[in-house]
């Protein structure tokens, strides 16, 4: 299992309230293969 930053999963947690979206982390994700993570939520 790969743990990876929710703002490059495309959530809007960044300090200015936006996401850094990376479509490969995005696809991961939807294959069951990663987990989104915030650490600061």
């Amino acid at each position: 299992m790969i743990i990876v930053s929710s703002c490059l999963a495309g959530f809007e947690v960044r300090y200015n309230g936006t996401h850094s979206l990376h479509n490969k982390v995005r696809e991961l994700i939807s294959l069951n293969k990663a987990v989104q993570l915030c650490p600061e939520l």
